[in-house]
């Protein structure tokens, strides 16, 4: 708005300027031209001719002098008496007749023409009520056509100022008014529509930001349109994952309750698998519930702090290695000789290292090796998981809702997280950017 502002300034200032040259030279070429000046001169010098004739005026009576002289307004009278008097017209009384002292410049004689003095001023013989004297009219009315002329480049200044921030404030408004449309169809639910507003100020500045909200709306929206389509697929899987166990469950234990079995050997083997049903949907509720945990709190808080990744995954890993090998899995670990420090929050990287081993529990074939490698870097510390997938899978967790609680929270705690199948082995890859020591800085020194 400043530099518009500026602009029309400019544009004013230089209409101003032009015009202004303009009207002095049609002045001096039309108005002020020998033969213009000639005809007003001889017109002011027949009417004060006629005045004087029809009004019987003589040289002495300066109030009639005085009120023919402001009749013409811009008419400068100076009346030579024989007597060395003179008379002319006083600026400061509006055209009223004095007498003056100065008589140097006194024409005695005068022929019915035009005479000239030594400074250049006309004077012309009339004839008044007392006798013939000389006199001097002097028109100066271009005085009056300048302050018209001033007046109206004035009125022209304010008027080329006014138009040009008109026409600025106008495209503003056009603006506002198609960007209130353009938000006004997105809010009518065409979000699709991109805003488009052409220019560098700040009308297309605020449009382009409204565009990447836009944007962005767009892209939580395909989010949680993911999202919802992933949950509710999930919903209908785990719902079937979980029928199947709940109705096997069911009929068992109406077999049990109705004493339906032809021994205590069979009693036994019918609640044996009513125990194996309970667990598989023990099992398969805590992953659910771990999921939605995770992925249904989407302000979740949490609260990373700077830990020693060798002692937290030394425990961690204890605890699991211990239980995996009185199962009788085979595990080898190639564990970090190093300390290392990681931002992390441990309840949810315990959550994310239950998931991983649970996973390999159920899929791992107990006659293979599972390896579990730590190494370290400059910048990360990498955790690999590998095992042999056993010839015969369980279809408790086919859903996978395991993996996917584990890359919701190596998101929610910025480190990486990947898993593939490869070669008949199933193999887990993750990545935590390092950290300081705590209370130490970069450079060794003492914070």
């Amino acid at each position: 708005m400043l530099l518009t502002v500026l602009i029309a300034l400019v544009v004013a200032a230089s209409v101003y300027w032009g015009l202004n040259q303009l009207s002095e030279i049609a002045i001096d070429r039309f108005y002020l031209s020998d033969a213009a000046t000639q005809r007003r001169q001889e017109k002011l010098l027949t009417d004060f001719r006629n005045y004087i004739k029809e009004n019987e005026v003589s040289s002495t009576n300066t109030a009639k002098l005085s009120s023919w002289c402001r009749t013409e307004h811009n008419v400068y009278l100076t009346v030579y008496k024989t007597d060395g008097t003179i008379y002319e017209t006083d600026g400061a009384t509006d055209g009223d007749i004095v007498e003056v002292d100065d008589n140097e410049n006194v024409v005695a004689e005068a022929a019915d023409g035009e005479t000239v003095d030594n400074t250049g001023v006309s004077y012309y013989r009339v004839k008044f009520h007392d006798g013939y004297f000389n006199v001097s009219l002097i028109d100066f009315s271009e005085n009056y056509i300048y302050d018209i002329v001033k007046i109206v480049l004035y009125v022209v200044f304010v008027l080329t100022l006014l138009i040009v921030i008109l026409v600025y404030t106008s495209s503003i408004t056009t603006k506002i008014d198609k960007l209130s449309g353009q938000v006004s169809a997105i809010g009518r639910g065409k979000i699709d529509d991109p805003i488009v507003i052409k220019g560098r100020d700040e009308i297309s500045e605020l449009a382009a930001d409204i565009d990447r909200m836009r944007n962005s709306l767009i892209t939580q929206l395909n989010s949680e349109q993911r999202a919802w389509s992933a949950n509710n697929e999930l919903i209908t899987s785990i719902s079937h994952d979980i029928r199947n166990p709940l109705t096997s469950l069911i009929g068992y234990t109406d077999l049990l309750a109705n004493e339906q079995y032809s021994s205590a050997e069979e009693g036994r083997k019918y609640v044996k698998i009513c125990r194996d049903k309970a667990y598989q949907l023990k099992d398969l509720t805590d992953a659910l519930f771990s999921y939605f945990l995770v992925f249904g709190n989407p302000t979740m808080e949490f609260k990373t702090e700077n830990v020693n990744a060798r002692i937290l995954f030394e425990q961690f890993f204890g605890e699991y290695i211990v239980g995996m090998k009185m199962n009788g899995y085979k595990i080898h670990v190639l564990p970090l000789e190093e300390d290392v420090y990681i931002n992390t929050d441990l309840s949810l990287i315990k959550r994310f290292f239950d998931n991983i081993f649970s996973n390999i529990q159920k899929y791992a074939a107990k006659s293979e090796d599972i390896t579990i490698f730590e190494n370290v870097d400059k910048k990360h510390l990498y955790i690999q998981f590998s095992n042999a997938l056993a010839l015969i899978v369980s279809t408790v967790e086919s859903t996978k809702i395991g993996l996917k609680t584990c890359k919701k929270i190596s998101e929610l705690l910025n480190f990486s997280f990947d898993c593939r199948e490869e070669n008949g082995q199933f193999i887990t890859e993750i990545s935590f950017p390092i950290e300081d020591k705590p209370n130490e800085a970069p450079n060794g020194g003492s914070e």
